[in-house]
């Protein structure tokens, strides 16, 4: 089922997102992106808060995948040696 999933999800999300991207930054070549395009259809504020949201829901995003890549491969691969979960402590 997770490989099923990791191969449904380019179709269903990335590649709608790259047309979306590719099509805004064709319209509309500015440096900025996502915060530029909302900023010229809905104003500064709008603006301001797509960027910053976009920013803090990215940070926790990509500080996921290190945990979830090593949980995989502790699950694929267990004689690997087991790594600290937070348990463990420096001496």
């Amino acid at each position: 089922m997770a490989l099923l999933i990791m191969l449904l999800i380019p179709i269903v999300w990335s590649i709608p997102e790259v047309l979306i991207v590719g099509e805004l930054a064709s319209m509309l070549p500015v440096e900025g992106g996502y915060y530029r395009w909302v900023e010229r259809a809905f104003g500064s504020f709008w603006a301001f808060q797509n960027g910053w949201l976009t920013w803090m829901y990215s940070l926790v995003d990509m500080a996921i995948y290190p945990l979830l890549f090593n949980q995989y491969l502790g699950f694929f691969v267990p004689g690997l040696p087991a790594t600290c979960s937070g348990s463990c402590r420096s001496p």
